[in-house]
């Protein structure tokens, strides 16, 4: 339905506009509320640069030509916009405008401010069956869904929604409570306006973090551990990490410190990135990461930085390979080595013994170090596997390697036959 708007500002057809409906499908309705695209626009970019008093008289003047158009019926009229981004343009943040305004409001018999629910109340809501995008930026959704970025977002706080509705019952009613706001703020559309690759901010890092923990606080007040992915960053950096691929096969001593300088030699590097620190405010976690492989298993060594081994006496190394089946190993380690080694694959717990033989084995001393088996992912050493560490502490994460992906195993025919 389009609109016609005289010269005086009033609508052709403006009963429709200034009223609120309701949307029903499958026997469920949600009231609706349109807004007046120009009274918005005003009080967004035009008045912060006139009179305070001036600006406010003009608004209160156009919201009273709004009810000409309800030919007697009560006009609801909203003035709706982002409520954060206007104010710091008018003099003293909108005050005196906002002040003269409701002035002229409360002092006006013919209009009352008044909540949506007391809107309902007194007007007969328009029905409807249909509705279609109504995003101010082209009509549709397209800033905030559809890119990588955005999606991944939406798909780690759709799995964080359904567990709260598994588990809110289940918590204390002060953490069901904390968790409840942990999924609300989660739920601000500010999160994916900056996902994908339409606007990005020197705060990329800082409000991806904010994400997420506000997600994995939400796993930890309801009983539960933060799922694997909330360790990886969304948004993805744009400085690059050294990595260097395997170069030939190694067959490396599973306890915990360097050996041999050349037990190593062969495998791949990766060298975090200066930006990639710890996710949540402290010392930078991991110095380097070598993978490699040979004819049996793939092998993973994490070199921790001296700061964070002194500031956590214990924490957890998460292993992830992935192709087609999800594989993953967690393990607790301590002050006294390696506490817990648990093998899952997709979300299937495997009682794997610490005590596993070539199978399964890792580490920890000074370094973590880690074996595993192609046999233990159904695989054998031509075909690609992809890895990737995280680290967690207190049951958040800290840090991840390769915080853009995976690290993938491509075992050449001529690295296979060496």
């Amino acid at each position: 339905m389009d609109f016609h708007r005289r010269g005086d500002g009033t609508l052709e057809g403006g009963s429709e506009l200034y009223r609120p409906h309701v949307f029903t499908s499958e026997g469920r309705g949600i009231s609706l509320f349109f807004r007046d695209h120009q009274l918005s626009d005003l009080v967004g970019f035009v008045y912060s640069r006139m009179d305070p008093r001036e600006a406010a008289a003009d608004l209160h003047r156009r919201i009273k030509a709004a009810s000409l158009s309800t030919r007697g019926k009560p006009a609801v009229v909203s003035v709706i916009l982002d409520g954060e981004n206007a104010w710091e343009y008018y003099p003293q943040n909108g005050r005196e405008f906002l002040k003269s305004f409701y002035s002229l409001l409360a002092s006006d018999p013919e209009l009352k401010a008044v909540t949506a629910t007391e809107a309902l109340a007194v007007t007969e809501p328009g029905i409807l069956t249909h509705v279609v995008p109504g995003s101010w930026i082209n009509s549709n959704f397209d800033v905030w869904i559809g890119a990588e970025e955005d999606n991944c977002a939406w798909d780690l706080l759709s799995a964080a929604r359904d567990f709260f509705a598994q588990s809110k019952h289940k918590a204390s009613a002060k953490n069901a409570m904390l968790a409840q706001q942990e999924l609300w703020i989660a739920e601000g559309s500010d999160w994916c306006w900056w996902y994908g690759p339409e606007h990005s901010t020197a705060n990329d890092k800082d409000f991806d973090l904010l994400f997420r923990k506000h997600l994995s606080n939400l796993y930890g007040l309801l009983g539960g551990s933060p799922a694997d992915e909330l360790a990886v960053p969304i948004k993805r950096p744009h400085t690059k990490p050294f990595s260097v691929p395997p170069s030939g096969m190694i067959e490396p001593r599973i306890d915990g410190v360097v050996t041999d300088y050349f037990e190593w030699l062969g495998a791949g590097v990766y060298l975090p990135d200066q930006y990639s620190g710890s996710m949540h405010g402290g010392a930078r976690v991991c110095d380097a990461l070598y993978y490699g492989f040979n004819h049996e298993a793939l092998f993973l060594r994490v070199d921790f930085t001296e700061t964070f081994l002194k500031d956590h006496p214990e924490f957890e190394v998460r292993v992830g390979a992935t192709d087609d089946s999800r594989v993953r190993i967690h393990a607790t380690v301590g002050a006294s080595g390696l506490m817990s080694l648990d093998l899952w694959r997709d979300d299937h717990l495997l009682l794997v013994p610490l005590a596993t033989g070539n199978d399964l084995q890792a580490s920890f001393r000074r370094i973590f170090e880690f074996r595993l088996n192609y046999s233990l992912l159904g695989k054998q050493v031509h075909q690609q596997i992809g890895v990737q560490v995280s680290i967690w502490a207190n049951g958040l994460p800290l840090q991840v390697i390769p915080q853009e992906g995976w690290l993938y195993l491509r075992p050449t025919e001529e690295l296979v036959s060496w």
